[in-house]
């Protein structure tokens, strides 16, 4: 069973192979492949790594910045350069685009 981490604790404790599930905000999307997601609880961004091949297109074309996400992952060792740890992202759920923030806020 998955549990709520929060980024900073991922990222400074080893949680290798362990089933997580974070929130937080896009701040960049890369390659339909790469999110740096955000939840406010350090600096740093943590990577998950979507599995684009096997992903609608609608869903694709609602992750960009400012996008609201739930994911849910396996911690693994980072392939990449720039960060230890990353998500290997099996479930995700937008939870509101900041084009919705805006467009409400607007209409006060």
């Amino acid at each position: 069973m998955a549990t709520l981490f929060r980024i900073n604790s991922i990222l400074k404790s080893n949680n290798l192979n362990k089933e997580v599930i974070v929130q937080g905000w896009v701040k960049t999307f890369r390659s339909n492949r790469f999110i740096n997601l955000n939840d406010g609880s350090c600096i740093e961004d943590l990577q998950c790594v979507l599995d684009f091949e096997n992903t609608e297109k609608n869903i694709l074309d609602k992750i960009n910045t400012g996008a609201s996400l739930k994911i849910q992952g396996k911690v693994k060792e980072s392939q990449g350069r720039g960060q230890k740890y990353e998500i290997e992202i099996e479930k995700q759920i937008i939870n509101g685009l900041i084009e919705e923030i805006i467009l409400y806020f607007s209409k006060l």
